[in-house]
């Protein structure tokens, strides 16, 4: 009986010790900074993808680590406009979401030069939409609409070195005002400061 217990205690404290060795090549490989990033966003609803398309986005975010985990507090900007003409009347749109978020992140051991991680979080979307509906020199209709709501996404990435950082993200974040998700994929590089 006893040397049952011995193996299993052994076998016990070698799981822990590759657990806590493992933790260390995580934190050798990652450490908290600022993180600018620039990507490409593509929105899941149909509407909102008819209406604007896809484009490129660009943000910030400040990475805590506390390894094996990290929590990343970010904000990211995108942006679209369009202007069209049709027998002397001219229809202006612009289009604008600011995602502020927090993500929890994991960090498996990575290997010389090259770590993955993952996770999951929440963020604050800030939406804008504005339009101006003229004709030459005179501005028929014109208004602002901006709402927010609460949305979710989860991302993977990797690193390569300590510095450059690639990323997959989905989120959803239904704006219950105007009748949309703003949430889509998105691809970003990035570089960690």
């Amino acid at each position: 009986m006893n040397l049952k217990r011995c193996k299993k205690l052994t076998v016990v404290l070698l799981a822990v010790g590759l657990i806590l060795g493992l933790m260390s090549v995580a934190q050798a490989q990652q450490e908290s900074g600022l993180r600018p990033k620039v990507g490409y966003f593509m929105p899941s609803d149909t509407g909102v993808d008819n209406l604007w398309g896809s484009g490129f986005t660009f943000g910030a975010g400040y990475l805590y680590v506390f390894p094996p985990y990290g929590i990343d507090f970010g904000a990211e900007y995108f942006s679209r406009d369009d202007t069209r003409t049709l027998l002397g009347l001219t229809v202006k749109q612009d289009w604008r979401v600011i995602p502020v978020t927090a993500t929890f992140l994991f960090f498996p051991a990575g290997g010389e030069g090259f770590s993955v991680y993952g996770g999951g979080g929440v963020g604050w979307y800030l939406t804008r939409y504005g339009f101006d509906i003229a004709v030459p020199s005179l501005t028929l209709f014109a208004g602002t609409l901006e709402e927010s709501g609460i949305g979710f996404h989860v991302q993977g990435g990797f690193t390569l070195g300590k510095n450059f950082l690639a990323e997959l993200k989905w989120s959803t974040a239904e704006i219950q005002n105007l009748g949309i998700n703003v949430g889509g994929w998105e691809v970003v590089a990035g570089y960690k400061f």
